[in-house]
């Protein structure tokens, strides 16, 4: 999947990284390779950032640049999701319509269960 595509599915401004950029897999930071897709949220992993041998890494819109292209996000944490189900999942649907999914949170516990006996 190119780096453009998956850019514009997040709206997120894609940044020093060639749009047909092709995007094979999502890794973590620190084992992420060349056509992976990884993200950072927590400041803790900033130095990894610099290092990463992502092609690209989604991060927010402030982040220091780095050599790996960037995905610039209101909130990496949330947009990881969308891309990372992309490649995945199991289930037969074309990645771009993954990506295009809106996350819906499952029901909890207490909502299927009625408390007493049944």
């Amino acid at each position: 999947m190119k780096l453009s595509d998956i850019a514009k599915a997040l709206n997120a401004l894609l940044d020093n990284a060639l749009p047909d950029t092709e995007i094979t897999g999502v890794a973590g930071i620190e084992n992420a390779a060349q056509g992976q897709l990884t993200f950072v949220s927590n400041p803790k992993y900033n130095a990894a950032a610099r290092i990463t041998k992502a092609s690209a890494v989604i991060v927010s819109e402030n982040f220091p640049a780095i050599d790996a292209g960037m995905l610039r996000s209101k909130n990496p944490y949330l947009a990881w999701p969308r891309p990372s189900n992309c490649f995945t999942s199991h289930l037969a649907m074309p990645p771009e319509s993954i990506l295009r999914q809106s996350f819906t949170p499952r029901r909890s516990w207490a909502s299927t269960h009625t408390s007493g006996p049944t």
